[in-house]
């Protein structure tokens, strides 16, 4: 590809391509080329676009995977959007029409609430902080990749892929802050449905009862909010909540795990990371792979499709992965609504005006309507109950800005040392995350990010079922804030760290390492539930290519 009538070079080679240094690639490009067109293995596909600067090449393995050469980090990005359309246009317009509530236009009215879910929880704040909170060059990055895909788009001229003349409608052209919608975060911030299960627990059970089954991190004194009818939180309230980040039909057992073991531990005397984020099984699936080579850049991994960079990989130096760290990022809030006026909610004691916005939808069959979307100073309301004038509003991480799901990945992908990789994770805020990390000088370490509240108020502190609205709510600290371990050398006598699914207790509950003391029998449960997984995948392997000698994992 190429500015004017610039072009993309797609190169289909029976042969793997390894990442070489930047400053290799272009002599390589040509040498592989030649290469491969002797000996018959090439097939070319020249694709000329006004949309590019410069030339841009790209390169598929043997698996498929698209390695991408451009001469500028916006035509890198550009080139991942043509190629991400190309390669998956009917998933990323439904995790566009999904994340920016845009389902009813090609499902009908059965998507209305889900949509106006997915559109209450999105930002509303600032967009210039929204912008500069996933780095300098964040909106650079993302508008080059949401103008490759529209390119690919208008490029068909009208000549749809099977699944959309199938579905009977055609993919919508974006815009850059459809990358930044909330429902992939919110899918992974699972404390709402929590809380409304502790809830209805102690309505059966009577709060002591309750307690002998409700596990809290840590085990702190649980009080029902004065006022607050146990009886008005029902399942009904997560609904449309459950709708709008699931279900997904065909799954396994989610729960990630991670490892990584410096070069003591190792035949070859380097590091070792191995990173297992297991997700639903999709076609296509969750997350797409790619190779990323541009000024700054030259890192392979994989990501969500229709986000730019990689969430997960490496780069020349670094490699670095992911689970899920247990975080109370959500808080439901009962509000009290005016039995006189419906549009008034109690706040401090007095009678307080919803928020209200109002919207257009577009729905399958019936036209454009409007919607209305109501918030109050705790966030979006998610449920309405009439009969007891109760709103349901969900009070969470997400309404902060740079809370996108994912998007930090372009920080972490470019981190050339440890250093520059805790400065990258300052941008990381949802979904909470265990990083692992390694580098070629030998060194591992683990930390772990998120937005977390800093201060709650009301009884029951971070396990409280629901809060009532004279609370004064809660912010939103840094994610740097957070107490994490420091790197783990190849000289110091920790020479391995392995994480599965784990939870971290926030301030003023901070314990060693960031791990809260309850948590260390459930680590020590998962580590050799991950131990075992792993002695079962080095046997299956150990025929071909062993990675540990045998009785490695027993010194662990």
């Amino acid at each position: 590809m190429s500015s004017g009538k610039s072009k993309v070079t797609f190169i289909r080679s029976l042969h793997s391509v390894r990442a070489p240094t930047y400053a290799m690639v272009f002599r390589m490009k040509q040498a592989l080329a030649l290469l491969c067109s002797l000996v018959g293995l090439l097939s070319a596909e020249s694709i000329q676009t006004p949309g590019l600067q410069k030339q841009v090449e790209i390169l598929r393995d043997r698996w498929g995977v698209p390695h991408i050469y451009a001469s500028t980090v916006h035509d890198l990005f550009f080139a991942q959007g043509y190629i991400t359309a190309k390669d998956r246009l009917f998933q990323i317009d439904l995790w566009r029409r999904i994340g920016t509530g845009k389902l009813a236009e090609v499902l009908g009215p059965a998507a209305i609430e889900r949509d106006k879910l997915a559109r209450s929880v999105g930002f509303h704040g600032d967009w210039n902080a929204e912008w500069s909170a996933y780095g300098p060059d964040a909106r650079l990055i993302v508008t080059a990749f949401t103008d490759g895909i529209n390119d690919y788009i208008r490029g068909l001229a009208g000549k749809l892929p099977a699944e959309f003349e199938i579905s009977g409608y055609a993919p919508g052209l974006w815009v850059p802050e459809d990358c930044l919608s909330r429902v992939a975060g919110l899918t992974m911030t699972r404390n709402l449905s929590l809380e409304v299960a502790h809830a209805q627990d102690i309505r059966r059970l009577g709060l002591e009862r309750a307690l002998k089954f409700i596990r809290l991190e840590p085990a702190v004194p649980l009080e029902v909010p004065k006022g607050l009818d146990l009886s008005a939180i029902s399942s009904d309230i997560l609904a449309t909540y459950r709708q709008t980040v699931g279900p997904v039909r065909l799954s396994t057992e989610q729960g990630s795990n991670n490892w990584v073991v410096d070069g003591t531990m190792t035949t070859t005397g380097r590091p070792i990371l191995a990173n297992d984020p297991h997700r639903p099984v999709q076609l296509p699936s969750l997350r797409k792979t790619v190779h990323l080579v541009g000024p700054g850049w030259n890192a392979i991994g994989s990501g969500e499709p229709g986000l730019p960079g990689i969430a997960l990989g490496h780069n020349e130096n670094v490699a670095f992965g992911f689970t899920i760290v247990g975080i109370d990022q959500q808080d439901l809030y009962v509000e009290t609504v005016n039995p006189e006026r419906a549009g008034e909610y109690r706040y401090r004691g007095a009678w307080k005006k919803f928020e209200t916005e109002r919207q257009k939808l577009t729905v399958k069959g019936r036209g454009v309507e409007t919607i209305a979307l109501r918030y109050t100073v705790h966030g979006p309301v998610i449920h309405e109950d009439p009969v007891h004038h109760r709103a349901f509003v969900l009070h969470w991480v997400g309404s902060e800005p740079g809370s996108a799901g994912y998007l930090a990945g372009i920080n972490l992908a470019r981190a050339k040392d440890w250093k520059e990789f805790r400065a990258a994770m300052s941008y990381y805020r949802v979904p909470s995350e265990n990083l692992v990390y390694a580098d070629t000088s030998g060194n591992i370490g683990w930390r772990w990010a998120a937005s977390r509240p800093s201060a709650r108020a009301g009884p029951g502190c971070c396990r409280c079922p629901a809060r009532m609205a004279a609370t004064n709510g809660r912010a939103i600290a840094n994610p740097m804030s957070c107490r994490s371990n420091s790197i783990r050398r190849a000289t110091t006598s920790r020479h391995r760290t392995t994480i599965s699914f784990r939870r971290v207790t926030p301030s003023p509950w901070d314990t060693t390492a960031g791990l809260c003391r309850s948590a260390w029998g459930a680590f020590a449960k998962c580590w050799r539930w991950a131990r075992n997984s792993a002695l079962r995948t080095w046997s299956a392997c150990s025929r071909t290519s062993p990675r540990f000698p045998p009785g490695a994992f027993s010194r662990f």
